[in-house]
């Protein structure tokens, strides 16, 4: 038996429509017909789902025969889930791990663009520093304020890129501790 045919018994079995499945799973009702007619596949994180939803093991959902012959506990009755939560433990360890992985991505990268930043404001230093020694050099002139060429093209362009990349990268971090304290508070 395949993939699709499991689980169109299994939704018949339950007595739901494929719009129902379609609304419990956040999928279109055409993405469960096209897994039914065995035209595609569901994605790992909806087949966890489905065998939450007809309580069998994802092994049972996937393999054409059980593994072992031995006795199966008794499945239980399908859950009732109202749209947009899952109450299984499994799906709720699965969601929480999924925020926990966002805040931390974001934090994360956050961090090394703001490091990219640091690193590009001491480039910007350095080219000051260049221009300065080129004046001497050229035209044997000594200018000892630094901060004359500031103003000169294209430094105002690479502060102002630099001081974005810095404020992008405060930003993404900002915004994963922000995800990373409201997860901690749920």
């Amino acid at each position: 038996m395949t993939l699709g045919q499991k689980i169109q018994q299994l939704r018949k079995a339950s007595g739901i429509s494929q719009e129902q499945l379609a609304e419990q799973l956040h999928v279109s009702r055409q993405s469960v017909s096209k897994w039914e007619l065995d035209d595609a596949v569901p994605e790992l994180s909806k087949i966890i789902l489905l065998s939450d939803l007809f309580a069998i093991t994802i092994d049972e959902l996937l393999r054409d025969s059980p593994r072992n012959a031995g006795p199966s506990p008794e499945p239980e009755a399908p859950a009732s889930h109202s749209a947009g939560t899952n109450t299984s433990p499994g799906g709720m360890l699965l969601s929480q791990l999924a925020r926990i992985n966002t805040s931390h991505q974001e934090i994360l990268t956050g961090f090394k663009t703001m490091i990219l930043g640091l690193f590009l404001l001491v480039v910007d230093f350095l080219l000051c520093w260049v221009y300065q020694l080129k004046e001497q050099i050229i035209d044997n002139a000594w200018m000892p304020d630094i901060t004359f060429y500031f103003s000169k093209q294209p430094m105002p362009v690479f502060f102002f890129l630099t001081a974005l990349i810095i404020a992008a990268g405060l930003i993404l971090m900002g915004f994963g501790f922000v995800g990373r304290y409201m997860e901690s508070r749920s």
